[in-house]
């Protein structure tokens, strides 16, 4: 008894090592060395060892796109690879991995006559890409472009437009890969600005789109709004708003599980300054439940990312204020969004850290990117957890 005893013994301490081993923060990376600043980062993983990122940078002389890649889950990295050759200002890129290894980036780049989106796409992984695609003919500004992709080929793009005089939504895909695009779609009709929209995709090819919209009259108080399509974004249904607060509600990120729940996480500054909320749908967006406050922090905690595994962990990053600097901090549930763990804070650096992207791999690790000044002026950093 007493050596099956053991043997039990051993073999729980050899899973909890295992547990914890699987839970380790990576240290930090820096992926940048650039002689302008490097911001805005975006991250994906692929449905191999791939990670992408890209990112704006100042260091050809004016703000243009960059890539980079790790074929190894975040171990090692590849050169960075400059996106864009522009007269004028690229910015706000945002990138998407599909299942066949199809790689999707979108931006917003001024050209003469305002400023439109435009499009790039490898379809092997990163290895190559082809052409720059403008993809956006608008007769105001188009501003902050999200892409999703389904896993039927499709990818879907939704931005911010002032061509009616003020902000609205705006929606466009692709059925095949992003070689042919169908007409926009306006989502919003709105007496007052309709701005930052996030988009993702839940298995079945339902999309779904948020964004944060002001209140007539009074800038500070932005609600978030949510809106779906359950035909792939042929047509959509009615828009819901899903905050009521004294406060302000802003930047939303959203991300689907493998069932059908919708989670989404933003910052609000109902409780006299920002700190991070969540809300969760599990019947893709028909109802929704009470949100949740996830930081009670000293100081503002902004600009939230949120990834799901498909073992029911949820995670959330974002920056927030210390005495001295923002940092990166992150937060995660076991149990799908019903409760959450303590906060964990990710970098502890003498210069200012800001704006994460956050993604999740095929093996359940998960993956942050943001910037930080640090080295003097703004470079691109990176954390795994594996």
């Amino acid at each position: 008894m007493r050596k099956k005893t053991t043997m039990i013994l051993g073999f729980c301490l050899a899973l909890l090592i295992q547990t914890a081993q699987a839970q380790t923060w990576s240290g930090l990376k820096r992926l940048t060395w650039n002689s302008g600043l490097s911001s805005s980062p975006c991250i994906a993983a692929d449905s191999g060892n791939g990670i992408h990122v890209v990112w704006r940078d100042y260091s050809p002389g004016n703000e243009e796109i960059f890539y980079k890649k790790s074929s190894d889950r975040g171990t090692t990295w590849l050169s960075a690879v400059r996106m864009t050759w522009d007269a004028a200002i690229s910015s706000n890129p945002r990138v998407a991995a599909d299942p066949d290894f199809g790689i999707h980036i979108v931006w917003a780049a001024y050209i003469p006559g305002g400023s439109e989106i435009f499009y790039k796409r490898s379809s092997n992984a990163g290895a190559s890409w082809q052409a720059s695609k403008r993809i956006t003919w608008s007769t105001g500004d188009t501003f902050s472009p999200a892409v999703a992709v389904d896993t039927v080929n499709g990818v879907h793009i939704a931005w911010y437009d002032d061509s009616s005089g003020n902000f609205e939504i705006y929606y466009k895909k692709s059925s095949d890969g992003g070689t042919n695009w169908s007409s926009a779609k306006r989502l919003t009709w709105n007496a007052v600005d309709s701005i930052y929209p996030a988009i993702a995709i839940n298995p079945s090819s339902g999309v779904h789109v948020v964004w944060e919209r002001g209140n007539q009259g009074d800038w500070s108080a932005h609600e978030i709004f949510y809106r779906r399509s359950t035909d792939g974004g042929n047509t959509w249904q009615a828009v819901k708003r899903l905050t009521w607060n004294s406060g302000g509600s802003y930047s939303p990120s959203i991300a689907t599980d493998a069932g059908a729940g919708i989670h989404i996480a933003w910052h609000d500054t109902t409780p006299g300054y920002a700190e991070i909320y969540y809300k969760k749908s599990t019947d893709n967006g028909g109802t929704w439940l009470a949100l949740k406050r996830l930081t009670y922090n000293s100081g503002p905690a902004s600009y939230a990312s949120l990834a799901t595994e498909s073992n029911s962990k949820i995670h959330v990053v974002w920056h927030g204020a210390i005495p001295s600097t923002y940092e990166i901090f992150y937060k995660e549930s076991t149990d799908d969004g019903a409760s959450w763990l303590g906060q964990k804070r990710l970098t502890w650096n003498t210069g200012n850290s800001y704006y994460t992207s956050l993604a999740s791999d095929a093996g359940n690790g998960i993956h942050v990117v943001w910037f930080d000044e640090t080295p003097g002026m703004a470079e691109i950093y990176y954390r795994n957890r594996k």
